[in-house]
């Protein structure tokens, strides 16, 4: 009897190195071997800007209905760099941010739902801050200008009390610039 020995063939792409980033070809893509299957890509994608090309990190997953979704990994800092620059991400930080969001979709997670509610949780507490600051402004106008006009009183300068009032009344209150 002679024994046949199976041949396993690689079914996973290579890990990318620095080396084949750099050889791709504008319009290019490559997927990395070295996150594990399952619940999403992590690939890379040369494409010509501005008279350059810029690589950009991808992450490719389904979601529950089966449909695929494409997100850049970091949004706006998703760009490759061989080295650590601010904006940039290196191959290391790019698989590991590849990590975290294969564990939320195998969580039930679909991130890019999740970034659409971060950044309206975001938008809504700046709104939030925005209309505290506001308030704070005119609570503290409205403050100066009731003390002003007690001084004024104090003073014993009546009518000069009751113009401040009334232009701050007339111009002020009702103006909602504030």
């Amino acid at each position: 009897m002679t024994t046949t020995e199976k041949v396993l063939k690689r079914t996973v792409g290579k890990p990318i190195t620095t080396t084949m980033i750099g050889a791709m070809k504008s319009g290019q893509t490559l997927s990395d071997g070295a996150i594990d299957t399952g619940s999403g890509r992590l690939k890379i994608r040369k494409r010509a800007s501005k008279g350059k090309t810029v690589a950009e990190w991808q992450y490719i997953y389904w979601d529950k209905n089966k449909k695929r979704k494409t997100i850049l990994l970091n949004e706006k800092g998703s760009k490759f760099s061989p080295t650590e620059k601010d904006g940039f991400l290196t191959i290391a930080q790019a698989r590991d941010i590849a990590r975290k969001l294969q564990a939320d979709v195998q969580a039930g997670i679909d991130p890019m739902l999740q970034r659409e509610l971060d950044k309206a949780t975001q938008q809504k507490a700046q709104a939030t801050a925005i209309k505290t600051l506001d308030d704070s402004k005119q609570k503290s106008l409205s403050a100066l200008m009731t003390s002003y006009v007690e001084a004024l009183l104090a003073n014993g300068k009546k009518t000069s009390a009751y113009d401040v009032q009334n232009i701050f009344k007339n111009h002020i209150t009702r103006c909602s610039s504030f």
